[in-house]
């Protein structure tokens, strides 16, 4: 566990430290009080907050835990307890909280420059932040643009794949194709080349139409396939449907390892044929790695899977926690941006000179230690192994599947592959799970749909107290 003399750390002197900005008065003239605890501090929230990827009914029986601090792998609440991150704040800190190198990095950027448009301006960050880029992802993918979240990074790449095609001479090709029950954010465009009702049912009248393909099945193999005998057969729907629609595809998305309904690596063959299929129809094929990138390798899923996109999505890690995405590509796709091309794409706050230096000090450091994501798999790995012998221990059905230092805890009794799976688990036992574990302080993925993402500042004694903790939970769950 962490040092316990930061249990007690005196966050409102901490704050009043901070010259100009003196946050006890704030809170008097906002609530009246200046020493409010966690459950003062959750009641405001629930008054003038909507939370994201959440249910707010849930907050009846769960309420939100107001995060004062984070440090490493634990993260702190307004009355100083902690909890082990097993999500990196989203999925953002592969390095841990409070880095003490980036946030170095960011310091110094901040005496300098803070912010400008990317208006016919530029900054030296930015410039080094895509030209190391062009270094990890595949040979070819050369130019980039910045976004300030995942979403927007995947609506860029969908419209540059569009006009692409308009003008190279394929004004019929409009429509895009994705995966059965694929996930790609929430801006419209996002939810549109998305599929999970879960998220896009009701917004339904507003999106786009599209093509879904049917995402692999692999335990209700309609071929009687098994993983010895298989040779992707399951692509022949794909086939089909380019057969169909392949004049019109403007372009293809896909996750090549799903994060949105659990952690689904991808069938051997699948992303292969469809890199193949997408060529041969002069479709665009889109990599969201918004989630995987920096996860499954150094160099994305793309380096790990030897498989090269068009365009590219990435974000996450590669703000080093901060708001910033990018998406990038082929130069001839990539040039129809302006000023290059008829394109405007505009942000405000795209490429910030504070982001992209978190960004540039991340991959530092990723780059002067390669084991590091060696050292994160192999503690993920511990992990993952431990919680199948607690389940299996107390009897409890459960899929723990990983990719890199990705892992998803599944109450099933079979692998997960696709959301119809990821549907059938067993819900409630999760939630039991993860409350009793939130309520001895470890934080997962508050949803059986989300990925966890371990760090580097995981310690064996991290992972020993997630697991004794787990292993009281399936207990429970065991009726013991």
């Amino acid at each position: 566990m962490s040092d316990s003399t930061n249990k007690g750390l005196d966050t409102k002197a901490r704050d009043a430290e901070v010259k100009g900005f003196d946050t006890a008065a704030l809170d008097r003239q906002l609530f009246g009080n200046d020493h409010m605890n966690q459950a003062q501090w959750i009641e405001q929230d629930l008054d003038y907050i909507w939370h994201p990827c959440s249910q707010m009914k849930d907050y009846e029986t769960l309420k939100p835990i107001v995060i004062d601090r984070g440090q490493g792998s634990y993260i702190y609440d307004a009355d100083g307890k902690e909890y082990i991150d097993i999500i990196g704040s989203w999925w953002c800190n592969l390095l841990g909280h409070c880095n003490p190198k980036i946030n170095a990095a960011i310091k110094n950027q901040l005496d300098s420059l803070e912010h400008i448009i990317f208006a016919n301006l530029s900054h030296k960050p930015a410039v080094r932040l895509a030209k190391w880029l062009s270094t990890l992802v595949p040979k070819g993918l050369t130019k980039f643009h910045f976004s300030d979240n995942g979403s927007g990074a995947v609506e860029c790449a969908l419209k540059m794949a569009f006009q692409y095609q308009y003008q190279t001479g394929h004004p019929e090709k409009q429509k895009f194709m994705c995966l059965s029950e694929g996930y790609h954010g929430e801006t419209i465009g996002a939810l549109s080349v998305g599929s999970m009702d879960l998220f896009a049912k009701i917004y339904k009248p507003m999106l786009m139409e599209t093509v879904h393909t049917e995402a692999p099945d692999c335990y209700r193999c309609p071929y009687n396939k098994t993983r010895e005998t298989c040779q992707c057969e399951c692509f022949e729907k794909a086939e089909q449907d380019f057969a169909k629609h392949g004049h019109e595809l403007a372009a293809v998305i896909v996750e090549p390892v799903a994060g949105n309904m659990g952690c689904v690596p991808p069938v051997p063959g699948f992303l292969e044929a469809l890199r193949e299929l997408t060529k041969a129809h002069g479709s665009v094929l889109i990599f969201d790695e918004v989630m995987c990138g920096f996860r499954a390798s150094a160099g994305g899923a793309q380096k790990k899977f030897g498989i090269k996109p068009d365009l590219t999505c990435l974000g996450k890690i590669v703000g080093g926690g901060m708001p910033m995405a990018v998406f990038g590509g082929r130069r001839d796709i990539m040039s129809c941006v302006a000023p290059a091309g008829p394109v405007y794409q505009a942000g405000t706050l795209s490429g910030n000179p504070i982001a992209m230096t978190a960004g540039l000090a991340t991959l530092s450091i990723l780059q002067r230690d390669p084991t590091i994501f060696k050292r994160v798999e192999a503690i993920t790995t511990e992990l993952c192994d431990g919680l199948r012998e607690r389940a299996a221990k107390h009897g409890i059905p459960v899929q723990v599947q990983q990719v890199g230092s990705m892992f998803t805890l599944f109450f099933s009794d079979k692998p997960v592959r696709n959301f119809d799976d990821a549907n059938a688990c067993d819900m409630a036992a999760f939630t039991k799970f993860f409350r009793y574990c939130l309520e001895h302080g470890i934080y997962y993925a508050p949803s059986q749909y989300e990925s966890n993402f371990v760090s580097d500042k995981h310690s064996a004694r991290d992972v020993e107290h997630t697991l004794a903790v787990a292993d009281e939970a399936f207990a429970l769950l065991a009726g013991k």
